[in-house]
């Protein structure tokens, strides 16, 4: 209870001092002791460094001095801190609970975390945390309160199958027509190209659609869009695709055109 401004005020500097006092002492030891405490546990340290202070602070006064006497008797004050301890990991089981709802990936399947640039494949959810596995074969644990908050491409849902984008440039003087039907037949004789039409009759345009995408400062591009069953094959296919196209456009005589500089002495 507050008897003077003076004593109030020493009270408060005498127990920021303690604290700080202790927190630096806590620290030395465990960085002496290569301790490093994960964010839940620095969470519940900082929760109780401020429980003190606001108890220190709150018994100079009478008021608050009966209610917070009545908290502790209670132990009303002891769940208040262990509600605020425990918020992350609480809201790390409802996300985990939503995503076994709702279902936005499963185990196995390729996903894109837009915000983090992250990509790869789903191994392991619990109540707690998604296991992601990357390209790189490194193990990514992201709690589940950011995968609940992020936005995700699962690549593994697509229709079923992968769609990518494929381009080549080729000259001005060139033959687009007979350009783009070497694409077309290449691209729709390949293994691992998928027919996205229930109809085997679909017309060729359909199956492996060329459209001219741009004017570039050394020739025309072109793009096509190559379907396969999912996007690690999409990616080969596409490099199988590039070498044979332009095996193909060499015996046909059509350029793929590159920068050329003219330098004068």
């Amino acid at each position: 209870m507050v008897n003077s401004p003076i004593d109030f005020i020493f009270t408060i500097f005498f127990w920021i001092v303690a604290l700080a006092s202790i927190n630096k002492v806590i620290n030395i030891f465990l960085n002496k002791h290569n301790i490093a405490l994960d964010k839940p546990k620095k969470r519940i340290k900082k929760i109780v460094f401020i429980t003190v202070i606001v108890l220190v602070v709150g018994f100079q006064f009478k008021v608050m001095s009966d209610v917070l006497t009545a908290l502790l008797a209670s132990g009303g004050l002891i769940a208040i801190i262990v509600g605020l301890a425990c918020q992350e990991a609480a809201s790390n089981l409802i996300a985990g609970a939503m995503i076994y709802l709702t279902h936005p990936y499963t185990v196995g399947d390729q996903i894109y975390l837009k915000e983090k640039d992250i990509r790869g494949t789903v191994v392991d959810i619990t109540f707690r945390q998604t296991v992601i596995q990357t390209f790189n074969n490194t193990s990514l644990i992201i709690p589940n309160t950011v995968m609940n908050n992020s936005i995700i491409e699962n690549v593994s849902r697509i229709n079923e199958t992968n769609a990518s984008f494929l381009y080549v440039s080729i000259s001005y003087d060139d033959d687009i027509d007979k350009a783009i039907k070497i694409i077309q037949d290449i691209v729709l004789k390949h293994p691992a190209f998928v027919n996205i039409y229930d109809d085997e009759n679909a017309d060729i345009d359909q199956l492996v659609p060329v459209l001219v995408t741009n004017f570039l400062d050394s020739g025309i591009e072109l793009r096509t869009t190559v379907y396969t069953k999912d996007s690690g094959s999409g990616f080969v296919a596409c490099s199988d695709l590039r070498k044979r196209i332009k095996e193909a456009f060499d015996k046909n005589g059509i350029t793929i055109p590159y920068p050329t500089y003219n330098i004068k002495k």
